[in-house]
């Protein structure tokens, strides 16, 4: 029974998160985006409070990511148009 309980709670938490990712709104994705931006800014408050070195690495690391996702195909002019 256990086991029928947590299946049942693992196939609600994934038809969720299947119901979220669809939502193709403008003003959904906006939402969500500052709530993750105001999470990330927590971490890094309290990373400089307590580790100040891991706060630099996670920055570096960050930039990185930006670097290779402006870099990469999503974000090339792939229009037809001009």
């Amino acid at each position: 029974s256990e086991l029928a309980k947590i299946r049942s709670l693992l196939f609600y938490e994934e038809s969720k998160r299947h119901r979220l990712n669809k939502i193709k709104s403008k003003k959904y994705r906006k939402i969500r985006k500052k709530k993750s931006d105001r999470e990330k800014a927590k971490e890094q408050d309290l990373l400089a409070e307590t580790d100040p070195t891991k706060l630099l690495q996670a920055e570096e690391k960050d930039a990185v990511k930006r670097m290779e996702e402006r870099m990469s195909l999503q974000h090339r002019n792939t229009s037809k148009w001009a």
